[in-house]
């Protein structure tokens, strides 16, 4: 079978990975494509990106008319475990494309709901985790936290509901985040500036990189959790991202 060359941006791949929560897209599967690291060996990825229309002229789910700048985008890729890649490459009349596209909608609300869900079970020791892997004592910025209109923001920056959703969930545990913030405070005045810092200087660094709108966002929230793949984690990283949205300069105003 003839194969085209993959022309996958660095970008797209980090969206794919961060917004499928590193796992496999197949609802029957769904599991973390990615092995830790040991005290013996380093962190394996196990997952495969897969395309939803064929990459190639005659590989599976091919379709020639399907024009071929966007074949290796983000849009036509699924994240999936080795065992399910070479299933459905290997059954495409079983596995079609309205399959494989449903299977990528329903595993984005899924992770949706399990961020939901870990939004209501965060507790100081979530945010501890998160605040600690972001802050950076070296970074001081010099403007204080303003407050801000949301929907100005989103509009200015051209956030999609992909993000407002996110935004959305992220919401749920904002009390938290202000309350955990105070009382650290109480202890480092300068904590809350360190922890700007922290997300600024990662927005600045992908500004640069060129990412804009939604795909900024999807990198900061990967920042914010340490591309981490346990939902609690995920969960207080988008709210802390969520937070700091709405009271600073994160994106432009």
């Amino acid at each position: 079978m003839a194969q085209s060359s993959r022309n996958y941006t660095s970008k797209d791949l980090k969206i794919l990975f961060g917004l499928s929560a590193m796992r496999c897209a197949n609802p029957d599967c769904r599991c973390v494509c990615y092995v830790d690291e040991n005290d013996k060996d380093k962190g394996v990825v196990i997952g495969k990106v897969a395309h939803i229309v064929a990459s190639s002229d005659n590989g599976p789910r091919s379709d020639p008319n399907f024009p071929k700048e966007y074949r290796d985008k983000y849009e036509n890729l699924i994240l999936l475990c080795g065992n399910c890649h070479d299933i459905i490459d290997g059954q495409d009349s079983t596995y079609d494309i309205s399959t494989l596209q449903k299977w990528k909608a329903d595993h984005i609300k899924w992770i949706h709901d399990r961020l939901s869900e870990g939004a209501t079970e965060i507790t100081f020791s979530e945010l501890d985790v998160i605040s600690k892997y972001l802050t950076n004592d070296d970074l001081q910025p010099n403007s204080e936290f303003i407050i801000i209109t949301p929907q100005e923001k989103i509009q200015k920056n051209n956030l999609t509901e992909k993000t407002t959703s996110l935004l959305r969930h992220g919401l749920i545990s904002y009390k938290k985040v202000d309350d955990y913030i105070s009382n650290i405070s109480k202890i480092d005045p300068n904590f809350p500036r360190a922890l700007k810092a922290g997300f600024v200087s990662k927005y600045n660094e992908l500004l640069k990189d060129g990412y804009i709108g939604d795909d900024l966002f999807f990198e900061l929230h990967n920042f914010s959790c340490g591309n981490s793949n346990n939902f609690r984690i995920m969960a207080a990283g988008l709210t802390v991202l969520t937070y700091l949205f709405m009271i600073c300069e994160i994106f432009e105003i």
